[in-house]
């Protein structure tokens, strides 16, 4: 079913290691690479995208990103085809999907179904929710892009109040990643109350289902409610000491993948994006009212006079959208230890999924008809306070996949192709002739590579088959994983000690995983202090640049601004109101790029 084109890479749904290649797979590595194309990938039909042969399981197809001008409909060249068109098939069951997710499917060989949803469709792409029921019917060889029930962490009501009950079950000191907050109209009271008691603080009021902005007011006195509307809303408590780069305050995006809530099995993307406010940080209530200060969402920034773009993909410390490995290497140039700020990150997001695990959980359980249906990307929204501890803003259902900049697409692209790869999609294999099963197996790979799986499998026998399951799945993502750019964060080296007890399903499967990965783990005391080799290795990369696997659009030269250039000014504290000579400059060289 394969075409001729497609190159295979031998491994084992069972085996953790992704250097164990077959002798294929390392003669052509110097044209393939290790991410499953060549390293300067630029969607061309040479670059075809991999199908890793996971033998005994059908084979996983390894996406591969399209090019920038793929998005812009179509160009008249024609799709490549990495498998044959009739075997993968897609549905897209959204108002306005992203451009993006089109694209890369069809890049990647997947043919689209229009018609209704049937048995022949391999992927359900879904821009919102999805209800549980609707997963009775799915076969074991789909997947769709949400979990039942994921409301519970992307609804801002829900999230706080997740997260409260698990500071009431295990401990507030567990989960202060989050600022007060009150759920309106239902604690209206105890808002004003709080707020009396610190007349001078801010506080953000947000809808608790609306995404990029819309409806976000920030407010400095209980009397800038509208309380005969009665719109649900959650009012948090300003972070008044964010982190400040130039002056200028920022949040983060963060892409992470969850393949499965039970056991939990969570991946944080090495990149992502810096989301820079477009006026100078003043702290008081003076200025509350001032959305290009206090707001670092893109949709609102972009239409600021002084918005910058970045016109190059390969200059990622430009303007007031940077990558996150941009900005943990300035922070590093002024003598930041990024380490326990990266650390702290990777606590919100694991302790952030472990209060939507029980729900999530019970509505997937209550549901699916079998394992391994779901996959979830969620935008993790991050701000740095001046301590550098991560406040966690909001999580998103679906995170926005347009691509307005050229780094958009550069991260974007790159991150969608690896979820995809993540999600294990497999191409069908027709059944094998009856005499197969009496003849020895021909599975490619070298002696070594069987040997390391049988190792990776020792035990399995003693695990029931739910959790047989799950951990030959972990090893098979584990695999796909080593050929992208999502890093598995839980479980991890050290997680069972830090996060075990938090998990209110402690159970057995959560367990039996973490031993088989990391034996002996569970029996010994976490360690303060110390971060495990494996997290070191995982801090090499957030702090190296993401290679890019797709062509660069046609580089505009342009000169940079005096905001936000690079290298940037040094962190200071909250300057003194920004002079209008400055405005002026940033205007103007706005004009000229």
């Amino acid at each position: 079913a394969m075409s001729a084109s497609m190159r295979t890479r031998s491994c084992s749904c069972s085996s953790g290691s992704s250097s164990q290649h077959s002798r294929r797979g390392r003669d052509e590595s110097s044209t393939v690479g290790a991410a499953g194309a060549s390293a300067d990938c630029a969607g061309t039909e040479h670059c075809a995208p991999q199908l890793v042969n996971c033998s005994p399981c059908p084979a996983t197809v390894l996406f591969c990103p399209p090019a920038p001008d793929a998005l812009e409909g179509d160009s008249g060249k024609p799709a490549r085809r990495a498998v044959d068109a009739a075997l993968l098939r897609f549905k897209v069951e959204a108002r306005a999907a992203p451009p993006l997710v089109r694209a890369l499917l069809v890049h990647n060989g997947l043919q689209q179904a229009n018609g209704p949803q049937d048995d022949s469709v391999h992927l359900r792409w879904c821009s919102g929710s999805i209800k549980a029921a609707s997963l009775r019917h799915m076969r074991s060889h789909q997947k769709v892009n949400h979990f039942p029930a994921s409301t519970e962490l992307s609804r801002k009501d829900r999230l706080y109040f997740n997260i409260a009950r698990m500071q009431q079950t295990k401990g507030a000191r567990h989960f202060d990643f989050v600022p007060t907050t009150f759920r309106y109209p239902q604690q209206y009271r105890e808002f004003c109350e709080a707020w009396a008691q610190n007349k001078h603080s801010l506080w953000i009021a947000k809808p608790v289902a609306s995404s990029m902005g819309r409806g976000v007011r920030v407010l400095s006195h209980p009397r800038d409610l509208d309380v005969a509307a009665q719109d649900p809303l959650v009012l948090c408590r300003y972070i008044a000491n964010p982190l400040l780069v130039d002056g200028f305050k920022f949040d983060l995006r963060l892409y992470v993948a969850v393949t499965s809530f039970r056991p939990l099995c969570v991946y944080l993307y090495r990149d992502g994006l810096t989301r820079f406010a477009t006026q100078r940080f003043q702290a008081g209530a003076h200025a509350a009212h001032n959305r290009f200060m206090h707001l670092t969402n893109y949709s609102v920034n972009k239409h600021s006079a002084n918005y910058v773009p970045c016109l190059d993909a390969d200059v990622e410390d430009y303007g007031n959208k940077w990558s996150i490995s941009a900005l943990l290497q300035h922070l590093q140039s002024s003598g930041t230890d990024v380490t326990p700020l990266l650390a702290r990150i990777e606590e919100v997001v694991i302790k952030t999924l472990i209060a939507g695990e029980q729900p999530i959980t019970a509505a997937y359980q209550a549901h699916a008809a079998h394992p391994a249906l779901c996959m979830e990307l969620y935008g993790f929204d991050i701000l740095v306070d001046s301590a550098l501890k991560p406040w966690l803003l909001e999580v998103n259902l679906s995170p926005s996949l347009g691509c307005d900049t050229p780094l958009d697409h550069k991260i974007k692209a790159n991150m969608l192709a690896d979820f995809l790869t993540l999600g294990l999609l497999r191409a069908p294999q027709p059944p094998p002739p009856p005499s197969a099963a009496s003849r020895p197996s021909t599975a490619t790979g070298s002696a070594g590579s069987r040997t390391a799986d049988a190792k990776s499998l020792a035990g399995l026998h003693a695990l029931s088959s739910e959790q047989q399951r799950a951990v030959k799945r972990v090893h098979s993502e584990t695999q796909a994983a080593a050929t992208g750019g999502f890093l598995r964060i839980f479980p991890a080296e050290g997680t069972w000690q830090r996060y075990g007890f938090l998990l209110e399903d402690e159970g057995q499967t959560n367990r039996a995983l973490h031993s088989h990965l990391y034996p002996g783990e569970d029996a010994r005391k976490p360690s303060s202090g110390s971060f495990t080799n494996e997290f070191l290795l995982r801090v090499d990369k957030y702090t190296s640049p993401l290679p890019s696997r797709v062509a660069s659009s046609s580089k505009q030269s342009h000169t940079r601004a005096p905001v936000l250039s690079s290298p940037p000014a040094q962190l200071t504290p909250p300057p003194a109101p920004e002079t209008k000579i400055r405005t002026t400059t940033i205007a103007t060289t706005r004009t000229t790029t």
